[in-house]
């Protein structure tokens, strides 16, 4: 995958290793003892407005190899004590919201190859890097899911993308994310040492791209305030190369601002860094990692020095 490199933080690929496994403790082991058939794929729990992808991955042949590729993450994942909360409200929350709770799986089940993952607890981040020097607490979100700025798809059509309210999308969903971070401060959840990373799966907001431009991709648009291209014509050499309007933060109909650099702006400097995906497990379950990119905040409190 091609990847526009920034000077200004550090993206990486993550990729898969082998590593140490989450150790289970007596109060873990408890919990998961309660529930020990519990299978993130039944028909005995019911949730308002269940998602349509989770009916179908769980009863549609097609989506056969899918389906498998999640049972044994889950039953991985359990084995080894990496799920924080309580079985039944994983699977209550996945019926409702399949792409989130999948876009957890996957990334613990990743980490976990190259990484000392601990035992999350049953409030609070839903993954836990353990690097001796230096906890690293990860929160995940799959952004379009829901929410003010969901952006619709039109299938079947051509449409105009509105660029800022994609943005918004990802803003509203990292906000939110952060909020929570916030509290768990306040409650002792997490330490303020500990360094916040906040993961998130965008393959659910509609993309484009300009025939032989493309976009900068939609998550540097809100870290570092890439605006919309600019074409710049070499009268000397008869070429033209595409540049990017800086956009620092996007006027809402309510004359409210909201800012589009958050890697330049102080007010998020407690977020260590930005785990993304723009890509669908249900087309890609490789679990290789390589989909997945980390960017560092370089103004964070609490950089990040971990290594991907």
């Amino acid at each position: 995958m091609a990847l526009l490199l920034l000077t200004q933080a550090s993206c990486q690929s993550l990729t898969s290793h082998s590593g140490t496994q989450g150790q289970p403790t007596s109060v873990s082991l408890v919990r998961y003892a309660q529930l020990p058939n519990m299978n993130i794929f039944t028909e005995n729990l019911h949730s308002e407005d269940i998602d349509q992808y989770y009916i179908l991955t769980r009863d549609d042949e097609y989506r056969k190899d899918t389906k498998q590729t999640i049972e044994r993450i889950w039953k991985y994942l359990i084995s080894s004590n990496l799920i924080g909360d309580d079985l039944e409200k994983f699977v209550k929350d996945a019926q409702r919201n399949f792409q989130g709770a999948i876009w957890q799986l996957e990334l613990t089940y990743i980490l976990n190859q190259k990484f000392k993952l601990l035992t999350p607890k049953s409030i609070g981040p839903d993954i836990i890097i353990d690097n001796g020097s230096e906890k690293i607490v990860i929160d995940c979100v799959a952004s379009n899911i829901s929410g003010i700025n969901k952006v619709n798809r039109n299938y079947g059509q051509v449409e105009y993308l509105d660029q800022d309210k994609r943005k918004l999308r990802v803003l509203e969903s990292i906000s939110k994310k952060y909020d929570t971070y916030k509290k768990w401060i306040e409650k002792g959840i997490v330490e303020p040492i500990n360094k916040f990373i906040i993961a998130i799966d965008t393959s659910s907001i509609p993309d484009s791209d300009l025939v032989g431009y493309p976009h900068a991709n939609l998550i540097e648009t809100v870290l570092f305030g890439y605006g919309k291209h600019v074409f710049v014509y070499n009268h000397e050499t008869g070429n033209f190369t595409t540049q990017y309007r800086k956009q620092k933060e996007i006027i809402k109909e309510n004359g409210s601002s909201v800012a589009t650099n958050i890697f330049e702006d102080e007010n998020y400097v407690n977020i260590s860094a930005i785990i993304w995906k723009n890509t669908n497990f249900l087309s890609e379950h490789s679990l290789t990692g390589n989909n997945i990119f980390l960017y560092k905040n370089p103004i964070a409190k609490e950089i990040l020095s971990l290594e991907l």
